[in-house]
């Protein structure tokens, strides 16, 4: 997938690139943080992802399932004993020498166009774009759609949550389902407010208009040219 993306841009004009994310609803966390610094001449930071504090948790971190993936939640979780915190401390989903591994592949300006389908990677690409300070992002609505969070399927929750005694058991007839297992909150400026509920606010906010409905969206993309031209 990143291969891929490094090979289009590889191909394009270095003097402005605009990225429309409409109507996109996610996909995997990973390689919507990595896309971010194809853009970037600094390192990124990505956004930090939190469990709820709870017995099953401390479960999920303190096993080895997966390779001990949550291990690194697993004091903050036993620490919420005596805080009483809600939520754990906040890291990121992979470490930053792998999100930040390839390096700039980009050098245009970059604008960002969202609306409030976006969901998902999509709102956590869009919140770590505009963190990072990447570009402006150009919003057809106010907010990006505001869900986003890791989710885990039912057959996952299995996997990290084995033995007999896990309260997690196959659905009948093939049935399966998925949940929100870790929060996101964002970074840098914006350090520490969540993702879900507010999603991302564009750095402007340009409605569609009936041109944009009838000829194919020559308005806003006119305004994200207009956008990329400035000094």
């Amino acid at each position: 997938f990143i291969p891929e993306i490094i090979r289009i841009i590889g191909l394009l004009p270095q003097n402005g690139l605009i990225i429309d994310v409409r109507g996109n609803g996610g996909g995997v966390i990973m390689n919507g943080e990595r896309m971010l610094q194809l853009f970037s001449s600094s390192p990124v930071e990505a956004e930090r992802l939190h469990f709820i504090n709870s017995g099953l948790t401390l479960e999920i971190a303190s096993n080895n399932s997966l390779g001990g993936f949550a291990a690194e939640w697993q004091r903050s979780i036993e620490l919420s004993l005596v805080t009483g915190a809600v939520y754990t401390q906040g890291f990121p989903i992979e470490p930053p020498a792998i999100t930040n591994a390839i390096g700039q592949r980009y050098d245009g300006p970059v604008v960002l166009i969202t609306d409030g389908r976006c969901y998902s990677t999509t709102d956590i690409f869009a919140a770590g774009f505009q963190d990072n300070e990447l570009g402006v992002i150009l919003g057809v609505d106010e907010n990006t759609g505001a869900g986003g969070a890791n989710v885990f399927d039912h057959d996952l929750l299995q996997r990290v949550l084995p033995g007999a005694n896990s309260p997690i058991v196959a659905l009948p007839n093939g049935a399966d389902m998925r949940v929100a297992i870790r929060r996101t909150t964002r970074v840098r400026k914006n350090a520490g407010l969540p993702l879900e509920d507010l999603g991302v606010q564009p750095d402007e906010l340009r409605r569609l208009t009936r041109d944009d409905l009838l000829h194919d969206h020559r308005d806003l993309i006119g305004r994200a040219v207009e956008i990329l031209d400035q000094p």
